[in-house]
């Protein structure tokens, strides 16, 4: 009987400290696909999901490099080279403002997490 309980506590103590591994992340990175059309956005790569941290953006005819302004559970803010590029981490809409042109895009989002 003792040793029944003594099991059934180490399941219940392991089945807690594994389901708590999820906020153990080592890497996670966002990419935005994007089909463009008035500004030719093809995607963004995120590596390092921290303020301050560089993102890649994949234009028609060059890759710049952005900085996060801005990050939250919804949104991740970016600015690069005069744009101004806002994603909606939730739907995937991603919004970019390139001097006085303004389009929201939708993109396929890939999230990947280690």
């Amino acid at each position: 009987m003792r040793a029944s309980k003594n099991i059934l506590f180490i399941l219940l103590l392991g089945s807690l400290t594994f389901s708590a591994c999820d906020n153990l992340i080592r890497f996670s990175s966002e990419k935005y696909s994007c089909e463009p059309r008035r500004i030719p956005l093809y995607e963004v790569s995120i590596g390092n999901l921290s303020q301050g941290k560089s993102a890649i953006i994949q234009l028609s005819s060059r890759q710049i490099t952005g900085e996060i302004i801005s990050l939250s559970e919804e949104k991740i803010m970016i600015s690069a080279d005069g744009m101004e590029i806002t994603t909606n981490r939730l739907t995937g809409t991603v919004r970019i403002k390139a001097g006085n042109n303004y389009e929201k895009i939708d993109c396929v989002v890939d999230n990947f997490r280690m």
